[in-house]
């Protein structure tokens, strides 16, 4: 999207909702989205472009149809992923009936620096670029992310890919103000607790067990009796805009079903925080609140100058690194006080990359 259409950008490595673990994309809010949603008209679309030369090699819907997800080859190895995007247009809109219809169009369609293949008004547009010669050091277990995000590792700062005056252009239009820009999305640390996890006896991103992964294959599709692909996810990460604050992220909070939650850990002066908290550590427990984000209602573009306010106490979360690198969980909602945890109980899970 042109810069003059932005207002803001939510950089990657949000957890909201399902999303669990670190997003891997950005969010671009354009200036239609400060008018209601009533009031929008069709002079409130806003070009979706291309930008770089590349060949257009994905077009689907991702179950709306106007929630769209467009992939562009750009060569090496290095691509750039758009969802939830609005609309097809340009290069793209004589493809809009078979797309409605099929929800799915193979193609392979070259294009150039800003050409214009959709628009978008009504939401946010995600943006990624994944980049096959680099890795995420701080993924540690690849194998996890290899049936359901297998792009996961892959996913780079866009902004070195664009000229310096483009970057510039954009990075003006960041939340997180400090670097990198874009924000982060690999927090995993050998032996210590920050980072992703996934509970013991499953398969990464997929939340199928191992017996069912080994008996039967991989898995598509939400395991049977779960609410939430994201039921056996855990992130502990710092916050993607103030990343002086941790982020505990779960996808079985009270519902061993999946009810997934995000509260801001607590961590007093003398505590450790997850990237310090090793085996020899022992366990620690650490206060959940919940949070806010100051003047952001309904569907209004997140202001560029993002202001966390810290809510109500949600309750406490107990972490201990184990001698096989996994780790012990034990979350207690509506306790708010670290003093009342008195070591692990039967309730405790544990967790593996």
């Amino acid at each position: 999207m042109s810069p003059d259409d932005v207002v803001s950008i939510v950089p990657q490595g949000m957890m909201i909702s399902d999303h669990v673990t670190p997003i891997d994309h950005g969010y671009l809010s354009g200036r239609s989205q400060n008018k209601p949603r009533g009031a929008r008209t069709d002079a409130d679309w806003l070009p979706v472009m291309a930008p770089a030369d590349g060949t257009i090699i994905e077009l689907s819907t991702l179950g709306s149809p106007t929630s769209l997800r467009v992939t562009i080859a750009h060569g090496c190895e290095t691509y750039s992923i758009y969802m939830v995007m609005n609309r097809v247009a340009g290069i793209l809109a004589a493809y809009h009936d078979e797309l409605m219809a099929q929800q799915s169009v193979r193609i392979s369609l070259a294009v150039t620096a800003g050409t214009i293949f959709g628009e978008q008004r009504d939401n946010m547009l995600d943006f990624s670029v994944h980049d096959g010669a680099k890795w995420l050091p701080g993924l540690l277990a690849p194998f996890s992310y290899s049936m359901f995000e297998a792009w996961k590792p892959f996913t780079v700062d866009p902004w070195p890919y664009f000229s310096p005056d483009l970057g510039q252009a954009y990075e003006s239009k960041m939340q997180r103000r400090s670097a990198p820009r874009w924000g982060v999305i690999d927090h995993d640390v050998a032996g210590r607790a920050a980072g992703n996890w996934f509970l013991r006896d499953t398969v990464g991103y997929t939340g199928a067990s191992v017996a069912d992964y080994q008996a039967n294959g991989p898995r598509q599709g939400m395991v049977e009796g779960k609410h939430t692909y994201a039921w056996s996810h855990l992130a502990v990460a710092r916050h993607w805009v103030q990343p002086s604050r941790w982020v505990f992220s779960v996808g079985w909070w009270a519902n061993p079903a999946g009810d997934p939650k995000q509260f801001l850990m607590e961590i007093p002066t003398n505590t450790p925080e997850p990237s310090e908290l090793t085996q020899a550590t022992g366990a620690v427990a650490y206060r959940l609140v919940a949070w806010s984000v100051a003047g952001q209602q309904g569907d209004a573009p997140l202001a560029i100058d993002y202001q966390l306010q810290p809510g109500s106490a949600s309750g406490i979360v107990a972490l201990r690194v184990n001698p096989d690198g996994t780790l012990s969980v034990e979350v207690q909602p509506g306790v708010t006080d670290v003093r009342e945890f008195r070591g692990f109980t039967a309730a405790v899970r544990t967790y593996w990359r």
